[in-house]
C-alpha cells in the first residue's frame, strides 16, 4: 500500500508551477486571455458606482515577463476613471495594488465584432510570481446599464462559457473580491506576454523538509519535492545521499511519466538509515538531469533526519482551500464531511476561505503558499498539496468517474511517524467572552539541543450560519453552487447541492477560520530550546478576540499546530470554546431552493424576471 502511495504522489504531483530565469530566454510573445475571434458579453451593474474587475495569471506562467495589459470593451463612451492593473494579490483598496496604470490612449472606434480594446504599457517589465498574479481594470459607469463588466463567451447569446472562467469582482460593503467566472465566464482582460526567463538541465530541490522514521525501521523510504526549472520535459534524476557525513551514496530515479518543464513533482528514495534516537543530518544533491549535469543553485540540501523509538499519536491538519463564489465549493464541504465521518477527531480541518466574505487577511500567506493555483483542494499536513476533495490523487487516474479515494491520501500521510505530541486546552478568560487563556503542551520523543520547531494558532467557527436574505451582505455570504441542476450521475452526497439554486443565500459554513496567530511564521518563543526527551513543554497566551465578528461563542474552536523547520505540520491539536458539537450537529436544510424555479441573484423566489435572474439552474439576462 505504501508503495502504491507513493508512485500515486509521485506522479501527481507533477502540477504546473514554472521558475523564473538564470540562463536564457524562451520567447513566448502572445497575448494570454486574448479571445479576438469570440464573442464580448458585456453587463451593467445597476449603478454608477466603481466597478473593479480581474483575472487571475495561473501558477504556471511562474517566470514569464508581461510588458502591457489591456482590456475589451463593448462601448467605452459611458466608462470614465478608467484604470488598469497588475498585482501579486488582490487588495480592497486598488491604490495598494502592485501597478496601477491610466491608459495613454483610448480607442476612437471599434473592431467588427464590436470590441474595444483599452491598453496600457507598464513602466516596467512584472516578472509572474510564485503563485501566479492578477490582471485587471476599474472603471466608474455614467449608465447604470453601460457595459462595465466584460466576459468571454464562445457564442453570440453568451452560452457556452469559455472553459477558462477566471474572473473576479469586487464588491459589497466589505469591498471584497469575489469569484464569479462560473457564473459569467472569464474577464476580458489579457496580458502580453514576451518572454519566460529559464535554465538549461535545470531542477531544484523545492523546500527544505525534515523526515522522522522509527528506531530499527530498514529501508526508510522519503519523498523530496523537486523543482524542473528548464524549459523541456525530463525523464530521470540522479542523487547522492550521505548520513552524518559519511560516505556519498548515488541514485537514480525515473518518473514515470515525463517531469514536465516547468513543473513540480517529487522523487522517491530509500536509504539505509541510523537507529540510533536523536538526530542526523542527511545531505542531498541532484547532480545529473537526464545524464546531464544539474545547472541549478539549489539543487543541493543539508536536511534533518530523526529517529524515535515510537511514533506519537497523530492528529492531520486539513487545510481546505475554498472560495464561497466559486461553483465548486460544495466539493470541498462533501469532502471535509467524508473525512469527518471517517477519522472523527484525527482529522482536523481549516477552512481556508479566500477572495470571499469569509477570508482572514492573516490566514492569507498560508493559502498563496500552499493552495496551488486552485481554490478547491485540499492539503494534508502541508506535506500533501493539491488533493482533489473528493477522489484524491485519482483526479486524473479515474477521468470522469466521481469515486471517492480521498481517504487514501490521509491514511498515508497520518501513518507518518511523528516525533512529539500535542495538547491544547482553552478557557474564557472572563465572562465578557472577549478574551481567551490558552495552554498549549508539547512533548518530544528525543533529545535536541536546538528547536527548528514553532507553534501556529487557528481560531474557527463552526458552524457558522451566514446572513439572511435581507442582510445587505447576502451576496458575499451567499454561497456559489456549480451542482445545481446537474444531470450527471453524481454520488447520493452531492443530492442536496443538485436540488438547490446556483446561488444559495444565507448559508450555513463549516470549519471557518475566523482568526489565527503565528501563520506560516510561527509565534515567536513558543517551543524553546533544549527539547528533553519525553519532558513536556507548555506555551501560556492570552488571545485577544474582541475585533472578531464572532456569530455564537459555542461554536468556537481553537486548533494548535507543531510545524517544523520545512514547514510541515508534525501533530495538531483541537479544542472546543463551547458546548456544541460542531459539523457532527451540521444539518443541511430540509428543503433546498429548487432550480426549475425562478430567482433574483439573493435566491429569492420571483414572479417576472428583469435584468439578471436564475432559471433552471442557470443565470439569465432579461432587458
Amino acid at each position: 500500500m505504501k508503495k502504491k502511495c507513493f508512485l500515486l504522489i509521485a506522479v501527481m504531483l507533477t502540477i504546473a508551477v514554472s521558475a523564473m530565469a538564470q540562463k536564457h530566454v524562451v520567447e513566448e510573445n502572445y497575448w494570454w486571455n486574448d479571445h479576438p475571434d469570440g464573442y464580448l458579453w458585456s453587463m451593467g451593474t445597476f449603478s454608477t458606482a466603481e466597478v473593479n474587475v480581474a483575472a487571475m495569471i495561473p501558477q504556471d506562467m511562474e517566470g514569464c515577463v508581461i510588458d502591457e495589459v489591456a482590456f475589451y470593451a463593448s462601448d467605452i463612451s459611458q466608462l470614465t476613471d478608467i484604470k488598469l492593473f497588475v498585482t501579486r494579490k488582490l487588495s480592497k483598496d486598488i491604490n495598494n495594488l502592485d501597478i496601477v496604470l491610466t491608459p495613454t490612449e483610448l480607442p476612437t472606434e471599434a473592431d467588427a465584432q464590436g470590441k474595444w480594446r483599452v491598453r496600457a504599457k507598464l513602466p516596467e517589465d512584472f516578472i509572474v510570481p510564485f503563485g501566479g498574479a492578477y490582471i485587471g481594470y476599474k472603471v466608474t459607469p455614467t449608465d447604470g446599464m453601460a457595459s462595465a463588466m466584460n466576459t468571454w463567451t464562445d457564442s453570440p447569446d453568451g452560452w457556452p462559457l469559455p472553459a477558462d472562467k477566471s474572473m473576479f469582482i469586487q464588491g459589497g460593503p466589505e469591498l471584497q473580491w469575489s469569484s464569479l467566472g462560473d457564473t459569467f465566464g472569464a474577464a476580458a482582460v489579457t496580458a502580453h506576454v514576451k518572454a519566460r526567463n529559464v535554465e538549461d538541465n535545470s531542477v531544484a530541490l523545492y523546500e527544505k523538509t525534515e523526515f522522522v522514521k522509527l528506531t530499527g525501521e530498514k529501508d526508510f523510504e522519503f519523498i523530496l519535492p523537486v523543482k524542473n526549472r528548464s524549459a523541456k520535459d525530463i525523464q530521470s534524476l540522479t542523487y547522492t545521499v550521505s548520513i552524518d557525513g559519511g560516505e556519498a551514496k548515488e541514485f537514480t530515479y525515473t518518473f514515470q511519466y515525463q517531469f514536465k518543464a516547468f513543473g513540480l513533482s517529487s522523487i522517491v528514495g530509500k536509504i539505509d538509515a541510523p537507529d540510533t534516537d536523536g538526530c542526523h543530518s542527511m545531505n542531498i544533491d541532484i547532480t545529473k538531469v537526464d545524464g546531464v549535469e544539474n545547472t541549478s543553485d539549489a539543487r543541493s540540501m543539508k536536511l534533518m533526519l530523526v529517529t524515535v523509538p515510537k511514533s506519537a499519536p497523530r492528529n492531520t491538519i486539513v487545510e481546505s482551500f475554498r472560495s464561497a463564489g466559486l461553483g465548486m465549493m460544495p466539493l470541498n464541504i462533501i469532502g471535509e464531511r467524508k473525512l469527518k465521518e471517517l477519522y472523527g477527531g484525527k482529522a482536523i480541518i481549516l477552512g481556508a476561505n479566500s477572495d470571499d466574505y469569509w477570508e482572514c487577511a492573516d490566514y492569507q500567506e498560508v493559502v498563496r503558499k500552499y493552495y496551488y493555483n486552485n481554490l478547491n483542494n485540499f492539503c494534508f499536513d502541508r506535506a500533501l498539496p493539491a488533493i482533489d476533495p473528493y477522489r484524491g490523487y485519482h483526479l486524473y487516474e479515474k477521468s470522469g468517474e466521481m469515486v471517492y479515494s480521498t481517504n487514501e491520501a490521509f491514511d498515508y500521510i497520518n501513518a507518518i511517524t511523528s516525533e512529539a505530541t500535542v495538547g491544547i486546552d482553552a478557557r474564557w478568560h472572563s465572562d465578557e467572552g472577549t478574551t481567551i487563556d490558552v495552554d498549549v503542551t508539547t512533548t518530544f520523543l528525543y533529545d535536541r539541543e536546538d528547536a527548528p520547531y514553532h507553534l501556529e494558532l487557528y481560531l474557527k467557527e463552526s458552524p457558522i450560519q451566514a446572513v439572511g436574505e435581507d442582510d445587505d451582505n447576502w451576496w458575499n455570504e451567499a454561497i456559489s453552487n456549480a451542482y445545481s441542476g446537474s444531470e450527471e450521475e453524481l454520488p447520493e452526497e452531492f443530492d442536496w447541492f443538485v436540488q438547490a439554486v446556483p446561488i444559495i443565500p444565507g448559508y450555513i459554513f463549516e470549519n471557518v477560520v475566523r482568526a489565527c496567530w503565528g501563520a506560516l511564521t510561527g509565534i515567536d518563543g513558543s517551543i524553546t530550546a533544549p527539547i528533553v526527551k519525553n519532558v513536556p513543554q507548555t506555551y501560556s497566551t492570552t488571545l485577544d478576540l474582541s475585533e472578531i465578528d464572532i456569530r455564537d461563542k459555542n461554536n468556537l474552536h481553537l486548533v494548535a499546530m507543531l510545524v517544523n523547520e520545512g514547514g510541515t505540520v508534525v501533530n495538531a491539536a483541537e479544542v472546543s470554546l463551547g458546548n456544541t458539537t460542531a459539523i457532527d450537529a451540521i444539518k443541511e436544510s430540509d428543503k433546498a431552493i429548487a432550480p426549475d424555479n425562478i430567482y433574483d441573484l439573493r435566491g429569492i423566489q420571483i414572479k417576472s424576471p428583469k435584468g439578471i435572474y436564475i432559471k433552471g439552474g442557470k443565470v439569465k439576462v432579461k432587458k
